[in-house]
């Protein structure tokens, strides 16, 4: 029996013995051509689990289950800016010229990308500029910041819309970014809808489809009965912004989407950075970088025609159905062997269905390992996943440690402590730069723990091999020299 509060009886066993045993369990599934029905789930990762343990495992081993925690993370965060700026990804802002920061949903002076920066910076914004801060709770940013907006929980695009209105009505939106009437009158006028030949764009679209159809009526009055924000203090924001205008950071955090029709949240949150002309003006708001790394080897001659074959099976998260589009990052085109091409939308990953998918097919999962993870405490409908992981037939957990999720665990695989007891890539941006480093133990290992990302991945390889199936070890041997 597996399940909370069921003690799930753990004994001690060697890795040897416990790497054998989840080969084993997987070469069950390649012999009964069953590859697709092993998941692999995570959590928190480094790069190196992108590329072997999310990459190559899964794909050489045969299933197309590979399901990362980001929809729970910060996906709906990334919708804002990639359906409003066609950028699905973190943004960086320039601090050192910002004259308006704008912090929404966030608390970057005490977590976020460059804490040590932002804290750098921060007092010389509060001098310079205005610092607005907009958050339910009274974070240590919204501490010092000139402006606390503390909103009713989920009315985010409310709020952004409210704001929007004043921005239009009162003439505050940027004329070089938006454009402006071909007569030079504003016919920004609350209640009233607006001809879109009226007015001509410059690097923005839509914005008259968008006044119509959901600003014309967003007054700050309706902005203080759906927020709880005075509607004197919703102007006098949206005004500092306009004066402040281009040097202006509306920088978002997962606070203003993380919640039903979050996405719908983050395009309104994200869109005033467009009105006020701030992508890519200095103190604005910019497209991150990317450190300048190789890429790993590519593992594609090491997938033979059983994971050719099973990998293009459905996910077991329903991503691309009509009910869960998934919709992310635009289309990609493939050309088939006679030279057809095809374009589908690109469908990301959607955690927390993979529960529903498990519940509604419970043969489809039958061999399960997760590193980093407890979506049994993480997700929302937490009972679904108590239900799903307890019809498991086997699932091996790979933690710093025990939680939830591992309650339902046949295999304990005790992983390595990040920061403190194995060499890791750490790669990030902020500031206007991107860094890569390596992050080197700082101290000796105390217990029998080893490194899930690269070399759990390396002996379960010398296990496959073993027991016939050699081409994750090849990958390995052949390509990391």
């Amino acid at each position: 029996q597996k399940g909370r509060g069921i003690d799930p009886k753990f004994v001690p066993i060697t890795w040897d013995e416990a790497l054998d045993t989840l080969a084993e369990k997987l070469i069950e599934l390649r012999k009964n051509n069953e590859p697709h029905k092993f998941l692999y789930m995570r959590g928190r990762y480094s790069s190196t689990d992108t590329a072997i343990l999310y990459g190559a495992l899964p794909k050489i081993f045969g299933t197309p289950n590979a399901i990362s925690h980001s929809a729970i993370c910060a996906e709906a965060e990334k919708m804002g800016p990639g359906y409003t700026q066609g950028y699905f990804g973190y943004r960086d802002y320039d601090l050192a010229n910002t004259k308006c920061l704008v912090i929404w949903g966030c608390d970057p002076i005490s977590s976020n990308r460059q804490v040590p920066n932002t804290i750098n910076k921060f007092g010389d914004i509060v001098d310079r500029g205005t610092v607005i801060a907009v958050d339910p709770r009274f974070t240590p940013s919204a501490a010092k910041a000139h402006e606390w907006l503390p909103l009713k929980p989920g009315t985010d695009g409310a709020l952004a819309s409210a704001i929007a209105h004043v921005l239009l009505t009162e003439g505050l939106w940027s004329k070089e970014f938006v454009g402006d009437f071909k007569a030079g009158k504003n016919l920004f006028v609350a209640g009233k809808t607006v001809d879109e030949t009226a007015f001509e764009e410059k690097e923005t679209h839509g914005v008259i489809k968008w006044w119509n159809l959901a600003l014309k009526d967003a007054t700050p009055a309706w902005g203080e009965n759906e927020t709880l924000i005075p509607a004197e203090q919703i102007v006098s924001v949206a005004r500092a912004m306009g004066k402040a205008a281009p040097a202006v950071a509306v920088w978002m955090g997962p606070g203003a989407a993380m919640h039903p029709r979050g996405t719908y949240s983050a395009m309104a949150v994200h869109a005033l950075n467009g009105l006020v002309g701030s992508p890519d003006a200095p103190g604005g708001m910019l497209q991150s970088n990317k450190a300048p790394t190789a890429e790993f080897p590519k593992f594609d001659k090491y997938l033979d025609e059983v994971a050719q074959k099973f990998g293009k099976e459905k996910k077991i998260d329903g991503r691309g159905a009509k009910n869960m589009p998934a919709i992310m990052g635009g289309y990609e085109t493939k050309t088939d062997k006679d030279g057809k091409v095809t374009e589908s939308a690109k469908a990301n990953v959607v955690t927390n269905n993979t529960a529903n998918g498990m519940l509604k097919d419970p043969g489809a999962i039958k061999v399960v390992l997760a590193s980093w993870n407890n979506f049994n405490f993480s997700c929302t409908g937490a009972h679904r996943w108590d239900e799903a992981m307890a019809k498991v037939p086997f699932f091996a957990h790979m933690v710093t440690n025990a939680s939830e999720m591992t309650q339902f665990a046949d295999l304990v695989l005790p992983a390595t402590f990040a920061p403190t007891e194995k060499l890791s890539i750490i790669s990030n941006m902020a500031n206007m730069y991107a860094h890569a480093s390596i992050q080197q133990p700082v101290g000796k290992i105390l217990w029998d723990v080893k490194t899930e990302e690269t070399e759990v991945v390396w002996l379960l390889g010398e296990k496959l091999k073993q027991k016939g199936f050699p081409n994750l070890y090849d990958y390995c041997a052949n390509e990391f020299k």
